[in-house]
């Protein structure tokens, strides 16, 4: 830490408390009013405003266009990470008509996961 000191580097603070990781669930709204978009708009379960919670680093969406609902979210094969809100679905021409399921988690900055919220699902307008 003296060497650390000298060098003008911060020095680790060992007071700091740890974020543990996220308990709380995320809840999607999801806007498809613009032509081959989908927004996701996620906040916090029971919250009046949206964005994640105190302590979270962002959102992992998992994804998949499907013909059929999912049975669990092994099914959804995509991913995509947020950091704010909304999260912007684009998808070509071919895509419009077909369903987008989607499952939120929180995630921490060391990488710890909260428990999954619920499935949702939009049609790609």
């Amino acid at each position: 830490d003296v060497d650390k000191g000298n060098m003008g580097l911060p020095l680790h603070d060992s007071t700091r408390t740890p974020v543990p990781a996220p308990s709380t669930i995320p809840e999607i709204e999801l806007d498809s009013s613009v032509i081959r978009q989908i927004s996701a708009h996620f906040r916090d379960s029971g919250s009046g405003r949206r964005g994640k919670p105190q302590g979270v680093h962002g959102a992992e969406l998992r994804w998949s266009l499907l013909e059929t609902a999912p049975v669990s979210i092994a099914d959804l094969r995509n991913s995509a990470f947020a950091t704010a809100t909304p999260y912007i679905f684009s998808f070509d021409e071919p895509d419009r008509g077909k369903t987008l399921y989607i499952c939120p988690h929180w995630e921490n900055n060391k990488g710890d996961k909260g428990p999954w919220g619920e499935i949702v699902k939009a049609i790609v307008p």
